[in-house]
């Protein structure tokens, strides 16, 4: 595991009064924060800050350049539907091909953004950890970003 922390650059806005999409580069197309964070990882890196279109774990990456799929808080594992009942959930998760190499945890903070480089192995023990079954969207989410979070992470470098 690697953890690299930048300072934000990347200029954006932040609208809380919109309901769900509140950041914005350019005041007119709108994203939610795992999106957000995607594109704030990539621009830390010195990648273009554009979302990737929503690419699935199993057919691409999120950062071509670094076959990297990036998480943050609030996350899914998967939109896709892999059933209701959560161990079966996620047995089929953890048994299907992933197209990346490595997942990027992204938390920001007081002006600043930690990205923790994981392999897969790291990351099932990060979502062993911290991931919780959502019943109503049938999948697992990772919800926080806290203290907690950090330790543990800090304690695997």
């Amino acid at each position: 595991m690697i953890k690299k922390t930048y300072p934000i650059t990347l200029n954006y806005q932040f609208n809380a009064t919109r309901e769900r999409a509140k950041y914005t580069l350019d005041g007119e197309h709108y994203m939610n924060h795992g999106d957000f964070c995607e594109v704030l990882a990539k621009h830390c890196l010195g990648y273009e800050a554009k979302k990737d279109g929503n690419t699935r774990f199993d057919n691409g990456a999120d950062i071509p350049e670094l076959n990297a799929s990036v998480k943050s808080i609030r996350c899914g594992l998967t939109d896709m539907k892999l059933g209701k009942d959560p161990e079966i959930w996620w047995n089929r998760f953890w048994t299907m091909a992933d197209e990346t190499q490595i997942v990027i945890w992204v938390c920001e903070h007081d002006g600043e953004v930690d990205l923790w480089f994981m392999s897969h192995e790291e990351f099932k023990e990060f979502c062993t950890e911290f991931a919780k079954w959502d019943g109503y969207c049938n999948k697992y989410r990772i919800s926080t970003c806290s203290n907690k979070t950090n330790a543990w992470l800090e304690g695997r470098l």
